[in-house]
């Protein structure tokens, strides 16, 4: 996702997208809300910082938006 310039990714938690065992068949899970561990927020491709929600990284992305 953009944002202002910004590319905000999100990261699943580890194993969020393991195998599992489904009416006899082995098959892809796919990761939820529930899985996210962070948002990625980066600049130009190098990464800035981390934010446990969503509305905290875009509220943090104003925050040096303002100050720059």
């Amino acid at each position: 996702m953009k944002y202002r310039g910004w590319t905000i990714e999100v990261q699943y938690l580890p194993g969020a997208d393991f195998r599992i065992l489904k009416s006899g068949e082995v098959v892809p899970r796919k990761p939820t809300n529930k899985d996210i561990d962070v948002y990625r927020c980066s600049k130009d491709g190098e990464r800035a910082f981390n934010e446990s929600t969503l509305s905290k990284a875009k509220a943090f992305i104003d925050h040096l938006e303002a100050i720059v």
